[in-house]
């Protein structure tokens, strides 16, 4: 019984990643065939939601999200996002985050490490 449970655990994983960039992979398209009104309405949803919400299991996903705005139009997702994404990397940094080292990969991040890794990978487009 408990090999069958570990043995599940990889296939949601997966499934999960699979799931993730079919999405990431469809937004994309909708997102380069966008008229100007739309994408600029699509820019700040997905602007809104990265800009209030932190989620340390998500950020895989929002960077894919970000990362498709980008494609569709670089210019004005980075002027969107590099001042909002410097001054929480700036502000979590002057505030201890990443100052703790964690390796292990089953211990939780702690909260300003995970809005300081959110914030990164928004910025890396």
């Amino acid at each position: 019984m408990f090999s069958a449970t570990v043995k599940e655990k990889p296939d949601k994983a997966l499934l999960s990643v699979q799931l993730v960039d079919a999405v990431a992979s469809a937004f994309n398209q909708i997102c380069v065939h966008l008229s100007e009104p739309l994408y600029d309405m699509v820019l700040n949803m997905v602007f809104d939601y990265a800009s209030s919400n932190v989620r340390s299991n998500a950020v895989r996903a929002i960077h894919q999200l970000v990362e498709c705005v980008a494609n569709a139009n670089p210019e004005k997702t980075l002027a969107r996002f590099v001042p909002f994404c410097d001054r929480n990397i700036r502000t979590e940094l002057e505030h201890g985050a990443s100052s703790l080292r964690v390796t292990s990969t089953s211990s939780t991040p702690l909260p300003s490490d995970a809005t300081l890794h959110w914030s990164k990978l928004s910025y890396a487009v």
